[in-house]
């Protein structure tokens, strides 16, 4: 098992702040399972880990013309 002190939970927030989208569009990507969270009672918190990979996986090459 992982040690807790290496998980970093960003907030819905945070998680908008780094995708620069809204707080709003931030919650559907979670709420749709689209990007992995941890629920605490009423909050929502996104491993720093799990943000990673989705913008891994969404990640399209450039296309040239």
């Amino acid at each position: 098992m992982q040690k807790i002190n290496e998980y970093h939970l960003l907030t819905i927030q945070e998680v908008a702040e780094v995708l620069r989208v809204s707080r709003a569009m931030a919650y559907n990507l979670v709420q749709s399972g689209e990007i992995r969270s941890v629920h605490i009672r009423s909050s929502r918190r996104v491993r720093q880990r799990d943000l990673e990979e989705f913008i891994e996986f969404n990640l399209r090459p450039v296309e040239t013309q």
